[in-house]
């Protein structure tokens, strides 16, 4: 985490589908708010947005079902600071139909 810096959030492995922006840290919360780009959206599901705080980096792939430090569908989110972020998305990539 970097205040007042946006990184890429990629759906699946390669299509950009929007950003995410960190605030600098007031009160020790962080505000992170979620851009869409290229047509995507959240899902419209119970809690499409996950984030998991972290003191250190984790390592491998963690798991999104067990994120706790924010659950939702809310696209911007104020949460505790952490020096690192695991942020997954329910998102979709809405595509014209060939008729």
């Amino acid at each position: 985490y970097v205040a007042n810096s946006t990184v890429d959030v990629f759906a699946g492995q390669n299509y950009l589908i929007g950003t995410a922006t960190f605030s600098e840290v007031v009160d020790g919360k962080v505000t992170i708010t979620l851009i869409s780009l290229n047509g995507g959206r959240l899902q419209e599901v119970a809690e499409s947005v996950k984030i998991q705080g972290y003191e250190t980096p984790p390592s491998g792939n963690p798991a999104p079902g067990q994120f706790n430090t924010y659950k939702g569908n809310e696209t911007s989110i104020t949460v505790d600071a952490y020096p690192y972020y695991g942020i997954h998305l329910d998102a979709q990539r809405v595509v014209d139909c060939p008729e």
